[in-house]
This record gives structure tokens, sequence and C-alpha cells, in this order.
């Protein structure tokens, strides 16, 4: 509603979101209706933000949480079997990167593969998460720029794309999740409740628990992949010829949302 009515405020909105935690900064992919203010506001309040939260660690600072943090959570730098991202997954299962999980007598138990492919994996990352990125575009264009359906596509990307995920950051997923669960359930589509239904058995439990941690980074690109493919069934009708006109939502208000 916010984003319909005063797409600004919801730029701005974003920006405060992002400045806790960058990945709501991603839901800019997903606006296309209106999307000039939203953009505008949110790319000014964001820096002002950023730039007033930076203050009181001064130039030095800011920059040394930017080359020390921000920048080395792009990849996983420990065997953390919590951490369980796209790079990680590759890493672990062609890469050759060790890993510790807890046995069922709650011991530690250090495992590896025996593929030490680390280039390859280092590539199957990055095609995978430049694929989830242009996937999430593509579906938002799909789905006739539905903004419920596409800010939470992009979104969605925040339990995908960084470098470091525990399970708490899948999170930004589940807002994605539910509106296509949701409309799954009306409209009667069982394959994408089956498809939901493996992804989310797949978080069932915790990583260290598994013999393999990145069965929840699989898990996790089968909902989003679900998701994606669900994408015009957030669609709206065009309205019959004389009712309405010609809007884009396909209701004679011209409102757009969830159908």
């Amino acid at each position: 509603v916010t984003f319909r009515r005063r797409p600004a405020l919801s730029g701005v909105l974003v920006a405060a979101a992002a400045s806790l935690k960058l990945y709501p900064a991603l839901m800019v992919l997903g606006a296309r209706s209106r999307w000039r203010p939203f953009v505008i506001a949110a790319g000014i309040a964001g820096a002002l933000i950023t730039v007033v939260a930076c203050i009181p660690l001064g130039a030095a600072g800011a920059w040394g949480y930017v080359t020390g943090v921000l920048i080395p959570s792009l990849r996983a730098p420990n065997p953390d079997c919590a951490q369980t991202s796209v790079a990680t997954l590759f890493g672990r299962s062609i890469g050759g990167d060790a890993y510790p999980i807890i046995t069922p007598s709650g011991g530690i138990s250090i495992l590896q593969s025996p593929i030490h492919l680390a280039a390859l994996a280092t590539v199957l990352t990055v095609l995978t998460l430049a694929a989830a990125v242009v996937a999430a575009v593509a579906a938002s264009r799909a789905s006739g720029w539905n903004p419920a359906y596409g800010l939470a596509l992009a979104l969605a990307l925040g339990g995908l794309l960084p470098g470091e995920l525990n399970p708490y950051q899948y999170v930004p997923l589940m807002p994605l999740v539910l509106m296509v669960l949701v409309m799954a359930i009306r409209n009667a589509r069982w394959t994408q409740l089956l498809g939901l239904t493996v992804g989310l058995l797949c978080w069932l439990r915790q990583p260290c628990l598994l013999p393999f941690p990145n069965l929840w980074t699989v898990g996790a690109l089968i909902l989003f992949a679900v998701c994606v493919l669900a994408a015009r069934d957030f669609r709206f009708p065009s309205p019959p010829a004389g009712e309405g006109g010609p809007l884009r939502s396909g209701r004679p208000d011209g409102e757009i949302g969830v159908p």
C-alpha cells in the first residue's frame, strides 16, 4: 500500500531497513511501477543514513568496516557448519573445502569431499548467483511487475546472495514463500505445493546435524525456483474492453497488489 500510494516514502523505509541489514536494498530490483520516486528516495535516504551512521567511526573506521567486514562477507571465510551459502554449497561439494558436523554422540567430525575443483566451484557459485538475480527480474516482469510479488522476490535474494548465511538469514525468503503458498492453495497448484514442501523439508534439521549442511542451501534454491515459476499466477487479467481502460493491473480502480 505504501509503495502504491507513496513510493518515495516506501523508498525511504527500504533505505532505513537496508541501513540495518543490507539485503533489503535489493528490493529496488522488483520496482517498476512508479519506480523513479522509489529509487531516488531510497538512494538519497540511504546515503544520508549511511553518512550519519559512519560519523562515530570516522573515515578510517568506516573504511575498515567495509574492507574488513562487508567485503569478506561476500564469501564464507570459515568452515562453520552453520554457514550454508551458495558459495559453501559448491566449495564443500566439489571444491574440496573441509567442514565440521555434529555426530549423533555429540562429538565433532570433519568431513571433506574427495573432489577438489576449487576453480569450478567458484565459477558455479558466480553463475548460480547471477542466475538468481536474472530470474528475479524476469519473474517480476512475467508477473506484470506486480509490486508485492516483485519486491518479495528481490527481498528473497537476501537469503541467497550473501557469502555467509546462518539459518536465521533465510528469513528474507519467507514472505515470498508465504505469498506463493497462499496462491498455490487458492489455485490448486499441487506441483507448486509439492515443490515448496520439498524445499521446506530440507530445513527440518539444523545444518550441523546433517551429513551435508548445505542441504539447507538446496532447500532455499528449490523454494526460490518454485516461487519464480509461479510468476504468472500474480499477473492480473486484462479488463474487458470498455471496462476500466488499459490499466496494467487489470483492476478498474488501477490498484496493483496480490490477487
